[in-house]
This record gives C-alpha cells, sequence and structure tokens, in this order.
C-alpha cells in the first residue's frame, strides 16, 4: 500500500450506503443556512464559492415557470425553503415525481429540451421541474408547488449534521440525466450497458438511459458486464473478508414470490455470476439480510467493502402507489431514512470500528426533485463503441445528488470536490477510489470513465478525530 495515501494508511473497511431519488437542494440545500462562503475544509478546486448551497437570491433566481394547461397563463413560482407547512412534510414531495431520461432532459432545460441534446454544449437552465412535475399533480390544487419544496438543514437533522460534522462534496453528479437502473450500473459497473427487449434494440447490447424490466412483474432487464466484485474476485479479492452485501428485502418485498433476491442481485449480471460461483458458505456470508450488518460489526466481523441496500420504496407511476421503504425514494417517509442512516452510524461508532471505516452515503438519482446547479457537459462516454439509447452519447452528466462521507479521520466542516473543474466527481468515483483503495488497476474492464474518474481518497486526513454520539450530532 502507498504510504503517502491516508485513506490507504488509516481505511480498512469501506461501507457505502445507495439511497434513492433526491437532489442535492432536496436534501442539503441549507446545509450552511443560506450562506455561499461559510468556514469550511475546503478539499480540491476552489472556483470561490465556499459551498454550493441554496440562498434566497438563489430561490428567486430559479424561479420556475408554469404554462397553465386551462388558462394558458405562464406564472413563475420561487423555490421554497421548508416543508413544515404542509400537511404530511415528511413524504415531500407527496406525488412521486416523474423521472426517465426524456422528463429529466425537461427538467434540465425546460422549453429548450427538444434543441439541448443536439447541440451538445447548452448549459442546462434548471427551470423544467415545475412545468414537468405539473402534468403528475395538476389534479391536485397547488400540490404542483411541492416540486419546488426543499427541506431546511432542522427538518433533516441527521443527514444535514452528519454532512456538516464530516463531510459532503457540494458537486457529485449523477453518471446519467435519468432514472435509477441505467444510474446504479453506473456506480457498480462504470456504465448501463443492457438488452433492453422490444422491436426498438431487439435485445441487442445498447447503453440504456431508461429502466427497463423484462415481464408485466417488473423484474429488471439486467445491466450487464463487470461489476467491481468481478474486478476484485479477478484480483484475489474474492471472500467474505474482501467484500459482502447486505440486504433489507427481497425485491417487491417479496410479494410477488417469483424473485427471492434483492434489487441488486436482479440487476447486475456480474454480481450474480460472481455469487453463483462462490461456494455455498462463502455466499451465506457474502449475501445476508442487513439485521446480520449490525451483528458482525459487534462481533467486530466487517468485511473490507460492504454495501448496505436499503428497504426499497415501490411507485406505480401511474397512481403514485406502492410499498414505502427507508430509502427516501418520493413519497416515503423521510424520516425513516434518517432512521436507517442513525442507526448504521451509530452500531458503527458504538462498537470501535469507525477508527478505521469510511462510511459514504449517496443517492442514485435526484429522482425528479429541484436543484439549482448545472450539471456540465465534458463526461467521458463509458462504452464509445456501444450506441446509446435515445442516440445520447452520454457526455452530459446527471443532475447533482448528496453524496456524505463520515470517519473519524474527516475533519468536521470538510468540503470536497474534484481536483479538476472539468471533471467533477460522479458515480463512476466510487468503483475508481475503490478498486484504487485496494490496489486493483481501474482498467477499462468498467469502461473508460471509471479508469478516468476523479478519486475521493482526498476526504481522509492524517489526523483523528472523536466521534460524537447521534444525539449530539443531531442536535447541531
Amino acid at each position: 500500500m502507498d504510504p503517502s495515501s491516508p485513506m490507504k494508511r488509516h481505511i480498512k473497511h469501506v461501507v457505502l450506503v445507495v439511497l434513492e431519488n433526491r437532489s442535492f437542494d432536496n436534501i442539503l440545500g441549507w446545509l450552511y443556512d443560506g450562506d455561499p462562503n461559510p468556514t469550511v475544509n475546503l478539499i480540491g478546486h476552489d472556483d470561490g464559492v465556499g459551498f454550493h448551497g441554496l440562498t434566497d437570491q438563489l430561490c428567486k433566481e430559479f424561479a420556475q415557470p408554469l404554462q397553465g394547461t386551462r388558462t394558458g397563463e405562464r406564472r413563475e413560482f420561487p423555490i421554497q425553503r421548508g416543508v413544515s407547512a404542509n400537511l404530511f412534510p415528511s413524504r415531500t414531495p407527496i406525488l412521486d415525481p416523474i423521472e426517465g431520461f426524456d422528463a429529466t432532459i425537461e427538467q434540465l432545460f425546460g422549453s429548450n429540451s427538444s434543441v439541448a441534446l443536439a447541440s451538445g454544449e447548452i448549459r442546462p437552465t434548471m427551470d423544467g421541474f415545475l412545468q414537468n412535475y405539473y402534468r403528475r399533480a395538476r389534479w391536485f390544487p397547488g400540490l404542483h408547488r411541492q416540486i419546488l419544496q426543499t427541506y431546511d438543514f432542522v427538518e433533516l437533522p441527521v443527514f444535514n449534521n452528519l454532512s456538516k460534522e464530516f463531510g459532503v462534496a457540494d458537486l457529485w453528479f449523477g453518471s446519467i440525466p435519468s432514472q435509477t437502473f441505467p444510474n446504479l450500473g453506473s456506480i457498480f459497473t462504470g456504465g448501463s450497458l443492457s438488452r433492453p427487449r422490444g422491436e426498438t434494440f431487439g435485445h441487442h447490447i445498447v447503453q440504456t438511459v431508461n429502466s427497463h424490466y423484462q415481464d408485466w412483474l417488473f423484474k429488471p432487464e439486467p445491466i450487464v458486464g463487470p461489476t467491481i466484485w468481478n474486478a476484485l474476485d479477478t484480483h484475489g479479492l474474492g471472500s467474505p473478508n474482501d467484500w459482502r452485501i447486505y440486504y433489507s428485502t427481497k425485491y417487491l418485498a417479496g410479494l410477488l414470490g417469483r424473485y427471492p433476491h434483492s434489487l441488486y442481485y436482479l440487476l447486475l449480471e456480474g454480481l450474480q455470476k460472481s455469487l453463483d460461483n462462490k461456494s455455498t458458505s462463502d455466499r451465506q456470508k457474502m449475501y445476508r439480510p442487513i439485521e446480520r450488518f449490525y451483528s458482525d460489526v459487534v462481533a467486530g466481523d466487517l468485511p473490507a467493502f460492504t454495501l448496505l441496500d436499503p428497504k426499497r420504496t415501490y411507485i406505480n407511476g401511474q397512481t403514485g402507489l406502492g410499498l414505502h421503504g427507508d430509502d427516501l425514494h418520493p413519497p416515503a417517509n423521510v424520516a425513516v431514512g434518517e432512521k436507517l442512516v442513525g442507526k448504521i452510524y451509530e452500531t458503527l461508532r458504538s462498537s470501535g470500528a469507525f477508527d478505521d471505516t469510511l462510511l459514504v452515503i449517496v443517492f442514485d438519482e435526484h429522482g425528479g426533485t429541484f436543484d439549482h446547479v448545472a450539471p456540465p457537459w465534458g463526461a467521458v462516454n463509458p462504452h464509445p463503441e456501444v450506441p446509446g439509447e435515445k442516440g445520447f452519447d452520454f457526455t452530459l452528466y446527471g443532475v447533482r445528488v448528496p453524496a456524505i462521507f463520515i470517519s473519524s479521520w474527516i475533519p468536521p466542516r470538510t468540503i470536497i470536490r474534484s481536483d479538476d473543474p472539468a471533471r467533477p466527481f460522479d458515480h463512476t468515483s466510487i468503483s475508481a477510489t475503490l478498486l484504487n483503495w485496494v490496489g486493483v488497476p481501474a482498467s477499462d474492464q468498467m469502461g473508460a470513465r471509471v479508469s478516468q474518474a476523479p478519486t475521493f481518497d482526498g476526504v481522509i486526513s492524517g489526523v483523528r478525530r472523536s466521534m460524537p454520539e447521534l444525539g449530539a450530532v443531531a442536535k447541531g
């Protein structure tokens, strides 16, 4: 290991949690109370803004236009701070926003969405969120304005105070301007290669920009190609001491019976191959319910890389009804998600494992919720030799999402950014950082973007600090 790298010197365990469908502004926009230049420990490039959060001025500047369908009147509505005035504030927005590639492009470019991708250079105006959400909520008077509401830091004390007590990336973007499956694929395979069924694709491999299913029971069409676990296996790091996955529920909560696995197993073809090739004993140790994570931590049995899969929310896109989990996917109760994160934090802290552990919490995509920072162009196409769904060339990043870093080696009030402003953090930075940490080359077997992605190992300092109890953190 490289003795010059604090992460390689001090971190023996990385625990990753991937939550769902919230933008940075929606969760952490008011982290520093509307101050764009708070006193922070800035790592990475300095662009003159100490923290890319929301301010009162930005709420006015990014007011969203709405063209009413009945009167034809065009009005603008400002971004709002806080959700406490709602009937069910912790379920804001109460109707799941519209997801997918086309919806995201409209959210990013507004009235310019029809020409934006063709140009390859128009900067997203970030003014189409309200118009897009209006189609979902138009039958409920005033409800469309919930897409403009952002949680105040006192309304999400666990997320905001852990972010302030430790570190957060304020310029971390989804890999693809779309929804869950292609972005999860980007986290763990470096791209979104899949074989979507239908006349358009003929079941050939393409780079997908939307989630696809195999049947009417919503079985995911797998993302293909090597995963980070295959890369670890190939380099002799394929034992229960090297990696494990803990899942909260079987897919669709097991209600359909046909899918006795977690979403990750069904979605990632490479993970299926890796686990299916293990011995029965190793497979049972490496792929188990999340309750075992807590007892394994207490027993001092933590692998190098752990992925925790939350209890997922499944929503019918037409009715907005479904099964609610603790992944924060709208309209699931965000307080339940905070409880999950708090339990993970306290389990690690009280076990003493945090002196050599890095806990990383990210969101897969924005899920239609508002963010004001325009995702840049210039992303590396993961597989330029493979055609992209809808003709997309994968050079535009997705919407900005939270990425939180927690460790006893991270100073309070840390903000981390990529060293290169032209190549910001995106989801492929996760595999790039993990592979670099264990000494596995980030080769192009996981796609060109992983091999060129910036790593976040700089978030780990050379100075250890105390780990406060969650109660003290949540009170700020």
